[in-house]
């Protein structure tokens, strides 16, 4: 008896040993919360993810990048566009700032011509219809992966054959600085857009600061009997906005609105009688030949800047706006001479004679 409970005594002891020695040595560790295994992705769920992120992610260049037009609209791009169509004059004008040459156009003629735009412009195909509208089946044709227009109407009749923008609000600098910023972001372009962009403002600080801004400069034009109809530029409009940077070009709408233009009679240009007038008329003949013509009306003889000899027909476009920085240039190189020779002698400012300006 007695060696049987020895037996068993034994036995458990033996037992016991084995447990402890087969039993880990217990170590502190985090608390740790085990994953839900509803939750735990799948082989092709994640690699489903990896492409959603890597499509996110910018690539070089920083696109994707996403601008909004002049409708409100956001657009998004992956790449730079390669292959713009370009509408109008405004359009035209920013992607010339921008050293992009459209690969089609419906712009002015002697823009097109122009070669402060581009060299050998007449060589860029028009999209412009039999109507004097727009071609689509030409649109379609030269196979564009952007197109500027203007209208919502024209992104209707066109998104189906490339992504459409329609600019920004340009009447103001502000706005021109913007809409020049927002197609640079589209087409890729933006480091190199500031420069663009400070050059010409230090353009118009050097001419603000050498001109006195004494005189009153008006633009008008003749509509329908051209020396009894005129329509004459307001302040709202983008050239006589810029032209008061350097003169005085303040000019109200008289129902009090805020359109560029409006329609008046020789009555009420004597009765502003500006210092200079910029006559947009296509005109042939010498600036005394103009001169003589309007001296046929009476009340145009009458004007201070027709006695004056300070009417000038102003060259190049009808109806010229500064809806670009190369037109914002056109137009103070061009006028600043007109309304102060004897600050500007030589012509336009030089390159140098900027910098001299801006640095004093």
């Amino acid at each position: 008896m007695k060696q049987t409970i020895l037996r068993l005594i034994t036995v458990v002891f033996l037992f016991a040993l084995l447990a402890a020695c087969a039993a880990p040595a217990q170590t502190p560790v985090a608390e740790t919360t085990a994953p839900d295994p509803t939750t735990v992705p799948t082989e092709e769920a994640a690699e489903e993810s990896m492409d959603e992120s890597a499509a996110a992610a910018p690539s070089a260049g920083g696109f994707p990048v996403t601008v909004t037009d002049g409708l409100g609209r956001e657009l998004t791009f992956n790449t730079p566009p390669q292959r713009v169509i370009a509408l109008y004059n405004g359009n035209f004008g920013n992607l010339a700032v921008l050293g992009v040459r459209p690969v089609a156009t419906l712009a002015n003629p002697s823009m097109i011509a122009d070669p402060r735009y581009f060299e050998d412009g007449e060589s860029i195909p028009s999209v412009a219809g039999a109507d004097g509208g727009i071609d689509l089946e030409a649109v379609a044709a030269a196979e564009p992966d952007l197109i500027l227009a203007s209208s919502m109407e024209e992104v209707q009749s066109m998104e189906s054959i490339a992504p459409v923008y329609v600019p920004l609000d340009t009447d103001s600098l502000d706005g021109l600085y913007a809409e020049t910023r927002n197609l640079a972001t589209i087409l890729g372009l933006a480091d190199q857009t500031e420069a663009t962009i400070s050059a010409f403002q230090n353009r118009l600080t050097a001419y603000q600061t050498l001109a006195p801004r004494e005189v009153t400069v008006m633009l008008a034009g003749p509509t329908g009997d051209e020396l009894n109809e005129i329509r004459l530029r307001t302040v709202a409009s983008p050239d006589c906005r810029l032209l008061n940077q350097i003169a005085i070009c303040e000019w109200a709408d008289p129902t009090g609105g805020d359109s560029w233009s409006y329609q008046t009679t020789p009555e009420t240009l004597l009765e502003l009688n500006p210092d200079y007038i910029y006559y947009w008329r296509a005109w042939e003949g010498t600036q005394e030949e103009l001169l003589d013509h309007v001296r046929q009306n009476p009340l145009w003889a009458e004007v201070g800047a027709v006695q004056n000899e300070r009417l000038y027909h102003v060259p190049g476009y009808t109806n010229p706006i500064a809806s670009s920085l190369i037109a914002a240039t056109q137009l103070l190189d061009t006028f600043a001479p007109w309304l102060y020779p004897e600050v500007f002698p030589d012509g336009p400012l030089t390159d140098e004679q900027v910098q001299e300006a801006v640095e004093r």
